[in-house]
C-alpha cells in the first residue's frame, strides 16, 4: 500500500526515500501540466514563468527576470528564497504532515488508520492534497500541482515513519529539494 511504513532502518534507505519522493513530485507536475495544458485549461497560466512553490513566492519572488549575480545582492529575493527553501517546509511540514498525517490520520503506534470506511485516507486525501493544494493560493491549477505534492509528502510521512523525527525531517527535506529545485529551474529557465 501506498501509505504503508517501508520499516526503513538506515539512513541510506531513507535519503534515498527522499529523493524518489522529489523526482515523484516533479514527474507529476509535469504530467499535470500537459494535462492541463491538453485540456485546454492552462490557457490562462503563463506557465513558463509560474512560480509553483505558492503564495510566499508569488509575493516575495515577483519573477525571475534577472541572472543570479544580480538576484543574490537584492535582500528581498535572498529573504524570498529562504522562506521558499527553508522556512517554508518546516512549517508546513508542522501543519499538514505532523498534525494532519500524525494527529489525525494515524494510530498510536504511528500508521495509517485503516477502517473499512476509509477514515486515515479521507483525512490524509483531505488535508494533505486539497486543503494542501488549495492554500497555495492559484485555484485548480495550484490543486493539481502542489496537491499532488502533499500528496507525495504525506505518503513519504508514512513511509519513512513511525519515528516522528524521521518522519518529520524526511519531509521537510524533500520540501526543500522540491522548492529548491524550482527556484534553480525558474532562474536558468
Amino acid at each position: 500500500m501506498m501509505f504503508r511504513s517501508a520499516g526503513h532502518k538506515t539512513l541510506r534507505a531513507r535519503v534515498w526515500e527522499v529523493v524518489l519522493t522529489v523526482a515523484m513530485m516533479r514527474l507529476c507536475v509535469w504530467v499535470a501540466i500537459s494535462i492541463l495544458k491538453a485540456l485546454g485549461l492552462a490557457a490562462q497560466v503563463d506557465l513558463s514563468h509560474t512560480p509553483f512553490l505558492g503564495v510566499s513566492t508569488n509575493y516575495l519572488l515577483p519573477g525571475f527576470n534577472f541572472d543570479p549575480a544580480q538576484g543574490l545582492t537584492s535582500p528581498w529575493v535572498i529573504l524570498g528564497l529562504l522562506i521558499a527553501i527553508v522556512g517554508a517546509p518546516h512549517m508546513e511540514e508542522i501543519v499538514f504532515r505532523w498534525f494532519v498525517c500524525r494527529s489525525l490520520a494515524s494510530d498510536d503506534s504511528g500508521n495509517l488508520i485503516s477502517t473499512p470506511e476509509g477514515k486515515g485516507l479521507g483525512i490524509v486525501l483531505f488535508g494533505s492534497f486539497i486543503v494542501f493544494g488549495i492554500l497555495h493560493g492559484q485555484g485548480y491549477f495550484s490543486l493539481a500541482i502542489q496537491g499532488v505534492g502533499g500528496l507525495f509528502l504525506a505518503r513519504l510521512w508514512f513511509r519513512n515513519g513511525p519515528g516522528l523525527k524521521a518522519a518529520y525531517f524526511s519531509c521537510v527535506a524533500a520540501h526543500s529539494f522540491y522548492n529548491a529545485s524550482v527556484a534553480i529551474q525558474e532562474w536558468i529557465a
